[in-house]
Order: structure tokens, then sequence, then C-alpha cells
């Protein structure tokens, strides 16, 4: 796709979208539809990785529900939730 200069820090492509170049980019969303459950981790860690799976377009659950949940990231491979 080409553009081409507008101005101002904008841009135009083939679509006539202008995208303002000092806008950040969208969020990413690579874990979107996936449902993630976390087992045996410290609560920092804890904390840390739920906030970046929902920055990443996912959705976390406290609670292991083997009918949704996609992925389990456990500290270790046992466990109530591993089981």
């Amino acid at each position: 796709t080409s553009r081409r200069r507008l101005g101002n820090n904008s841009t135009s492509n083939n679509n006539n979208t202008i995208v303002n170049d000092a806008d950040p980019p969208a969020p990413p969303s690579i874990l979107s539809g996936l449902l993630i459950c976390l087992s045996g981790l410290v609560a920092e860690e804890k904390t840390r990785l739920h906030r970046m799976v929902e920055q990443l377009g996912g959705t976390f659950g406290r609670d292991l529900d083997t009918a949704h949940t996609t992925h389990l990231i456990a500290q270790t491979p046992r466990g109530a939730k591993y089981e």
C-alpha cells in the first residue's frame, strides 16, 4: 500500500484512510478469543500476566472452566486445575 504525506504528521493510504503518525498504534489482539486461566503463581506474577493477557486481547478467568478455558498457565504440572 502506498502512502502520501499530507502534512501535520498525517498520511493517506490508497484506501483514503488518514493516519496520524502521532497516534499510538491500535493495541494488539493476538490473544483475541482465548480464555486463559492461571494456577500456582505468586500474586504479583498473576497480576502481571492478567494485565498482559487483557492488553493482548485475551480474557482472563480465575476459575478453570473446562468447557471454555483455552489455555492454562501453571507454575508446575500438577494441582487441581492441572489434573
